[in-house]
């Protein structure tokens, strides 16, 4: 591991904790950067390291211009359980973190060449 990637780590753990004064909430985090540099491959790393715990759950999408909202839809509530009425979650005891890779692909462009 280099520098940089102990730094990401870091500031990805304490971004994704849940706040002191609101227990039930989580923050949601979002990483950018040019193609290339390897944010994929960080955040994957930094969800490995949470996942030792036991109590930590973490999933992959990735999206593509085939992606829809309703596939996106029922792949996260695969990853999910109905814990009462209308509430679905991880199972008890574990959070669960999903990354959403390739987030903002591109609108099909009006020649069709850009997914």
């Amino acid at each position: 591991q280099t520098k940089e990637s102990l730094q990401f780590a870091h500031v990805m753990t304490v971004a994704m904790r849940k706040m002191p004064n609101c227990p039930n909430e989580t923050k949601n985090t979002l990483v950018v950067g040019k193609s290339g540099v390897g944010k994929t491959t960080l955040v994957l790393n930094t969800f490995k390291e949470l996942c030792r715990s036991g109590t930590v759950l973490s999933k992959h999408l990735s999206l593509s211009s085939a992606s829809t909202p309703v596939g996106l839809q029922h792949l996260i509530e695969g990853f999910v359980d109905k814990i009462s009425g209308s509430n679905w979650g991880p199972p008890p005891g574990t959070v669960l973190n999903i990354f959403i890779d390739d987030l903002s692909m591109p609108a099909p462009n009006e020649y069709g060449d850009q997914p």
